[in-house]
């Protein structure tokens, strides 16, 4: 036989009162979200091995990734060289014919093999940094180099050393304003007007 004992109301509702309470008292606890931000210090849950050729395949694919680049500034370099080439080639002839000395062809081919590979070696400096503060400043410090000795050699000089320095100075003198931007080759070429201006010196013979 069960035995039911009744309770008062009095302890119900203190015991209640003390529930309420301890709940208010529980929301009142300022709660702080967990951050999402990952502590470096911490130790991963699972540490995974890379394989083996996993840093050898990174490299290849760095490499992979300049190679092109590095070959294309090359075939650039090479479609400006070819034609500075010839022109050099061209002056070259030029300057001989004037003096009416023609040129033999183990001598052009000798000083061609001298030319092109000073040629190629500016066409491909200039051409990978083309705005570089120093690469700029060499090119217009030799278009007003050479265009003033250009001036000069035209004027003053004997034929011996018009047909050793003219197609050289006058091939540099071209291709520096041509890998100049458009500003600084009118720079360029006003120095050498005002140059030749104060000296009083001549473009044509």
């Amino acid at each position: 036989m069960a035995i039911v004992e009744s309770i008062p109301d009095d302890e119900a509702a203190s015991t209640s009162a003390r529930d309420t309470s301890s709940l208010r008292s529980r929301s009142n606890i300022p709660l702080k979200s967990p951050s999402t931000v990952r502590d470096s210090s911490a130790s991963p849950l699972l540490h995974v091995i890379p394989p083996k050729g996993a840093a050898a395949t990174g490299d290849t694919v760095a490499e992979d990734e300049t190679s092109p680049e590095f070959w294309d500034e090359v075939f650039d370099s090479l479609i400006l060289t070819v034609p500075f080439s010839f022109l050099y080639l061209l002056l070259d002839i030029l300057v001989h014919l004037q003096f009416q000395h023609r040129p033999t062809t183990w001598g052009l081919a000798e000083r061609m093999s001298k030319a092109v590979p000073t040629l190629g070696l500016i066409v491909f400096h200039t051409t990978r940094h083309p705005n570089h503060f120093l690469t700029t400043s060499f090119l217009m410090s030799a278009s007003i180099l050479s265009g003033t000795r250009l001036i000069w050699l035209v004027n003053k000089a004997g034929w011996s050393v018009v047909t050793a320095q003219a197609p050289a100075v006058g091939t540099l003198w071209i291709l520096t304003i041509v890998q100049l931007p458009l500003s600084r080759a009118v720079i360029a070429l006003l120095g050498v007007a005002a140059w030749t201006w104060w000296t009083g010196l001549k473009i044509r013979p």
